[in-house]
């Protein structure tokens, strides 16, 4: 399968499908959250939850997040590979 048939696919197998694209995505997102942390922290020593720092990370998380528009592709792929074990258990 190629992520040009997620739609074809997604309306055939339904909820499973949101639910197995919510999960890739929303993985990549929270990586990004844990990457974007471990950055600030290392670059100021210091926690984003720090008075005045809250910034600095929200840059580096949105420069990764956009990041992320290119890894849609393989968000997709992703999806449709867990889609089977969420149909299983849906």
């Amino acid at each position: 399968p190629f992520p040009g048939d997620f739609p074809e696919m997604a309306k055939e197998r339904g909820p499973a499908a949101l639910l197995s694209y919510g999960m890739s995505s929303h993985m990549t997102y929270s990586i990004c959250i844990a990457i974007a942390w471990v950055t600030h922290g290392a670059r100021t020593g210091l926690s984003p939850l720090a008075p005045m720092q809250w910034g600095g990370f929200f840059g580096i998380y949105l420069g990764l997040c956009a990041a992320q528009l290119w890894l849609r592709p393989a968000r997709l792929a992703a999806a449709m590979l867990l889609m089977p074990i969420y149909e299983w258990n849906v």
